[in-house]
């Protein structure tokens, strides 16, 4: 049988497959979720395998994968600023100036 055959008998017998932008469950099986800054969530991103509809009945539900949307904010950085750093001293550093203090002192 060729493929124009093949694509015959399909149209013949209202053989279809799904095919939508958005999830619905009774079509669909996700199998993945994907935060996305370009597509809102319920959007389809990836197609794994196909389904088919017989005329009104489904045969197989397509698997997909799927947006989540954009994900969480993410918190802005900031820069450690210079009294962290003078903080950060260790108390040997700490300790040595205090001696050098007390011997210019005397």
């Amino acid at each position: 049988m060729s493929s124009s055959q093949f694509e015959y008998l399909f149209d013949l017998l209202c053989f279809t497959d799904i095919c939508s932008m958005f999830i619905y469950e009774k079509l669909h099986e996700a199998i993945m979720r994907e935060e996305s800054n370009e597509f809102e969530g319920g959007i389809i991103l990836e197609e794994y395998r196909k389904g088919f509809k017989l005329g009104d009945t489904l045969l197989f539900t397509s698997m997909v994968k799927v947006s989540a949307g954009p994900g969480p904010a993410k918190p802005e950085t900031q820069e450690p600023s210079a009294t962290t750093e003078n903080a950060s001293k260790s108390s040997e550093d700490v300790g040595s100036e205090a001696d050098s203090k007390d011997q210019t002192a005397s």
